[in-house]
């Protein structure tokens, strides 16, 4: 029998995920909770096989509920459940530590896909966020983009990766021994070379170079870690 514990502040929500997930003969949520802190204690305490996740919870977000698991139940396995497919969204995620991340009101064939893939000891991006993938691997198939990083300074190529991660000018700074200003200075350069306008951009093409470590494969829905 696979446990699972859900994490959702939406109690509508976790209702009908329970109701999804209880049509396996051999799954049961054996608990809910409606907020992080609440989760992560409950986790503590149950040690289910499976976390159902909410992406955007007020309190402490679900980034940071997968982030304490690694710490406190390393062995709970980590589904995202999400309103938000943007692609940088989807990356943080993996980076802080989850196995699966799939969208609300997915059909119960994709959530049932997950929970056997993660289960499995794969990595699991349902197929509404898989073109995320698709046009990356576009990307490093025309190579467009592999000249780019031809044009940036050793010195940028650091700004970009610590940037493309998530991390501020001030944390960037106190990485590279260098200051908030000269961070500044190096990410404006670094976005004019690549012709970037967002955040969301930063990421993709960092991950698409191979700058960003994290564990997907997002030309397919289901990954092997």
């Amino acid at each position: 029998m696979i446990s699972i514990v859900l994490i959702d502040d939406h109690p509508i929500i976790r209702r009908g995920l329970k109701q999804q997930l209880e049509t396996m003969d051999d799954v049961r949520v054996v608990g809910e909770a409606s907020n992080g802190e609440e989760g992560i204690e409950l986790l503590e305490s149950l040690r289910p096989e499976i976390a159902v996740i909410d992406m955007s919870m007020g309190g402490i977000t679900g980034c940071e509920v997968v982030h304490q698991m690694i710490q406190r139940c390393p062995e709970v396995r980590r589904l995202i459940f999400s309103m938000d497919a943007d692609e940088t969204t989807v990356l943080q995620a993996f980076r802080n530590g989850a196995h699966g991340y799939v969208l609300k009101g997915s059909d119960l064939n994709i959530i049932v896909e997950a929970v056997r893939s993660i289960m499995a000891g794969r990595h699991y991006i349902g197929p509404d966020v898989s073109e995320v993938g698709i046009n990356i691997i576009m990307e490093r198939a025309t190579g467009s983009l592999n000249g780019a990083m031809d044009s940036l300074s050793p010195r940028e190529r650091d700004v970009m990766r610590f940037a493309a991660e998530g991390h501020n000018s001030q944390q960037i700074g106190t990485k590279l021994f260098i200051s908030p200003r000269t961070v500044e200075v190096h990410r404006r350069n670094l976005m004019r070379k690549l012709r970037l306008k967002t955040q969301t951009e930063l990421a993709r093409f960092a991950f698409s170079q191979g700058v960003l470590s994290v564990s997907v494969l997002p030309a397919n829905k289901v990954m092997t870690e």
